[in-house]
């Protein structure tokens, strides 16, 4: 009679906490005032429901003598499929604490050590000799996430210690996580995505991966696997008031990386030989302070200060690299002239000592001759289309001949006054010969150079350049000389160039020509 009292009474409670599949009375009984044999049946059945909820995984005494610890079977996640595991004994340690444990595949186990990172506990079970001594229910309804978890769909949990390895391919929400209940000391991959809605501490927020060396495969406490796709992939990213503010991206298929501080400004550190880290994109790059020293450094600095701008080969031209590298320090004053086509010197514009000013006025025969002085047999003239490079022209001794030999000769000779010399002095210049089309027999010409001194118009012979045309454009050669013996101290000097241009076309038909050149004559002492 107490059983079917209890059943009445115990039937709505048992209702609402649990779920268990029931028969359900007909429409018949449910209009009308329950019988004891219907409530008695309904009570039965909701108990059984009860008892074989709660003995899943629990102890079973009539199994269970000496050091044999018997235990019912229950439901069990294999990572795939529900299983229902059979009842089973464990066998203890006698006079020890022995912790009975679960995998979550359902394989039931004791140490005497302490609870297994990613299995389940169950009893904990003092022994004294063979003697149980005592049994703590360890069982809990709650499942911490300890053990290796797949899942293809979303999981929802409101607390989990993640000591383990975790493979998670859904949508992971955590809910409340702090502290004490996002504990991670594994690997955590994620394929899907990762929510968490509570507040998470510093201390739970925290991946520590291994020590590598340089140069060694990558194994850090956070891994991105990009795909094997050309595109680009975002590896971080942040928002801010729904707008996207930063983040880093790179191609999965390696190359390139862009760290972005906005919708449109990133910087880009690209692969290769020693790689290169283009700016551009950021709009104005500002350096409060850079130390260090810079190398292989190409672009447009439009403001430097506090720093020191190199290029290894000198300054570049339009047609050229000029190298400084064989010049000395400048002094106070100096100025950077050319010695030749490729090179230059820092030079003192006036005064004496060495390194004095190159004297040698229209040298390089810019718009005329003059302050040249003409002379000879023939005398040059300007040719404004034959310039070594840029508008200039050059000083230019033509010899024309029909069918006979014809040979003229001029000179163009220059004063300057220079202080005493204290080192070497060299002069240089260029010379060119070609003729007006094919020749004949010959086509020759030579440069012959002097220095004289103007306060007593005596002239030495310091150079002879034998020339051949041997095409129908000139080619100019650099020549120098030096005068160091010629010019022997301070005052009025010369230097006087006599062109000579020989065309033979004996036996010939039709004009030929024949031109000497020189241009770009310097005098440095």
């Amino acid at each position: 009679m107490l059983k079917r009292i209890l059943s009445i009474f115990l039937f709505p409670a048992l209702i609402f906490a649990q779920a268990p599949t029931v028969s359900v009375p007909t429409r018949g009984a449910l209009t009308r005032a329950l019988t004891i044999a219907e409530a008695d049946s309904i009570g039965t059945t909701l108990q059984h429901q009860v008892n074989a909820s709660a003995r899943s995984w629990g102890y079973r005494e009539t199994g269970s003598s000496g050091l044999i610890f018997a235990y019912y079977g229950g439901p069990a996640w294999n990572g795939t499929t529900y299983t229902s595991i059979a009842d089973g004994t464990v066998t203890l340690t006698a006079s020890a604490t022995n912790y009975v444990e679960r995998t979550v595949a359902g394989a039931v186990s004791a140490n005497t050590s302490a609870w297994t990172a990613g299995r389940l506990p169950l009893y904990l079970v003092t022994t004294s000799g063979s003697v149980v001594t005592g049994i703590v229910d360890q069982r809990t309804g709650l499942q911490a996430l300890t053990g290796d978890v797949t899942s293809s769909g979303n999981v929802t949990a409101l607390a989990t210690t993640q000591a383990a390895a975790h493979t998670w391919s859904g949508i992971q929400t955590i809910s409340n996580a702090t502290a004490s209940s996002t504990t991670g000391t594994g690997a955590l991959v994620v394929t899907g995505g990762v929510g968490i809605g509570g507040a998470v501490n510093a201390a739970s927020a925290t991946v520590t991966g291994p020590s590598t060396s340089w140069g060694a495969t990558p194994s850090g406490g956070f891994k991105t696997i990009m795909g094997t796709s050309s595109g680009a992939t975002w590896l971080m990213y942040g928002t801010s008031g729904g707008t996207f503010s930063a983040g880093i991206q790179s191609l999965d298929s390696g190359g390139q990386s862009r760290f972005w501080t906005s919708a449109t400004n990133y910087a880009t550190i690209s692969s290769g030989s020693g790689g290169t880290v283009d700016l551009s994109n950021l709009g104005v790059v500002t350096a409060g302070s850079f130390s260090g020293a810079g190398t292989g450094l190409t672009g447009t600095a439009a403001s430097l200060t506090a720093g020191t701008a190199t290029v290894a080969n000198g300054l570049k031209s339009a047609t050229t690299t000029v190298s400084v590298s064989g010049a000395t320090a400048p002094t106070s004053g100096q100025v950077l002239t050319a010695t030749s086509g490729t090179t230059a010197v820092w030079q003192t514009p006036s005064g004496g000592g060495a390194g004095a000013f190159n004297r040698i006025v229209n040298g390089s025969i810019y718009q005329g001759l003059g302050p040249w002085v003409t002379s000879g047999t023939t005398v040059p003239v300007y040719s404004s289309t034959t310039a070594t490079s840029g508008t200039s022209g050059s000083a230019a001794m033509i010899a024309t001949g029909g069918t006979v030999h014809v040979t003229t000769t001029g000179s163009i000779s220059q004063a300057f006054s220079i202080p005493a010399p204290s080192g070497a002095v060299t002069l240089t210049y260029k010379t060119a010969c070609y003729y007006s089309a094919p020749s004949f027999n010959s086509n020759t010409g030579s440069v012959k150079v002097y220095i004289y001194n103007a306060s007593t118009g005596a002239e030495t012979l310091v150079a002879t350049n034998s020339l051949t045309a041997t095409g129908s454009s000139p080619s100019f050669t650099n020549q120098s000389v030096t005068v160091t013996t010629n010019i022997t101290g301070a005052g009025e000097w010369g230097v006087r160039f006599e062109l000579m241009a020989d065309s033979d076309n004996s036996g010939g038909t039709g004009t030929k020509t024949t031109t000497t050149l020189v241009d770009d004559v310097a005098l440095v002492i």
